[in-house]
């Protein structure tokens, strides 16, 4: 797992059952309501809560970069978003692909493998 300085000092402090006024004083690093860092932890370990967050997070697994650095993700401000790299041969597959659904309101996944350039469509349940 990727983690900017501020998400794995967040994610330490939390770990060894630090309160927020508690990682204030000791780091420095406030947290606000909806936070958009630890909100981010979320995104990336797919937990929406903290005991689910310190069910998943192994710190052992873990390697800090900085934010530019961090791949599949991008920050947009402070808002994290998933970076999916395509090319134009994607694109056209994309539409053929769509060109032969005939549902409108079903949803799709889009999987991107890039270790073989190969785009592939699955299907949500």
């Amino acid at each position: 797992m990727f983690l900017t300085e501020d998400e794995f000092i967040i994610l330490s402090a939390i770990k060894i059952g630090l309160n927020n006024d508690e990682i204030k004083e000791k780091f420095g690093i406030e947290l606000i309501e909806n936070d958009y860092r630890l909100h981010a932890l979320y995104q990336k370990y797919g937990v929406n809560n903290i005991n689910n967050l310190l069910q998943v997070a192994d710190l052992k697994k873990i390697e800090v970069l900085p934010k530019e650095k961090i791949p599949y993700y991008l920050y947009d401000g402070f808002e994290l978003v998933h970076k999916i790299k395509i090319c134009k041969n994607d694109v056209i597959n994309l539409v053929k692909f769509f060109e032969n659904v005939q549902d409108d309101t079903k949803e799709y996944s889009l999987i991107y493998h890039n270790c073989f350039n190969n785009l592939t469509l699955e299907i949500k349940n």
